[in-house]
Parts: structure tokens; sequence; C-alpha cells
């Protein structure tokens, strides 16, 4: 059962784009996040420095002191897997 879970996930996310093919990513996995983490790392080093953030799409879904509560949070706000990665506690210089 499953692996016919993990199939059906893996033909989901082909058919969805997120996969080139079953069992490889997609040079475009997580492009949109990163492209929103990158216009507003300033912004997050001001407003969680030093936290866990949880992106989704270009979407800000949770911050957390710790790993565990960030995880929490994200799947509360219905978000299972969410891109996650620290703020900076620095401002970021451009």
């Amino acid at each position: 059962m499953a692996r016919r879970v993990r199939e059906a996930r893996a033909q989901f996310a082909y058919k969805t784009g997120s996969l080139d093919a079953p069992g490889t990513l997609s040079k475009n996995f997580r492009a949109e996040e990163m492209a929103w983490l990158q216009e507003n790392m300033t912004h997050l080093s001001s407003m969680c420095p030093g936290e866990w953030i949880a992106v989704d799409g270009a979407q800000l879904v949770a911050h957390a002191d710790t790993l565990p509560a960030l995880l929490d949070a994200a799947r509360r706000a219905g978000h299972p897997n969410p891109l996650v990665t620290a703020a900076p506690r620095e401002p970021v210089l451009s």
C-alpha cells in the first residue's frame, strides 16, 4: 500500500510540473519560494531575526524560535511541506 501511495504522489508531481520525470526534481522546484525569499530577506531579518521561517509559494506561512514549533505551526496553518530556512540575524546588505 505505501508503495502505491509513493507512486501516486510521484505521478501527481510529474503531472503538475514539480518533477521532470518520476523520481527527479524539476529545475523550477521551489523557484517561487526562492524568489520570494530573495525579495523579502531584508524585511525578514527585521521582522523575525534568527528565527526559523516556513515559506509556501510566495507566502510566509509561519515563523518560530525552534524547528519543531515552526513545523507544528506550518502544519496547523495548512502547509505540511513548506520550504524551511532561517531568517538572517543581521540586516541584509545589497
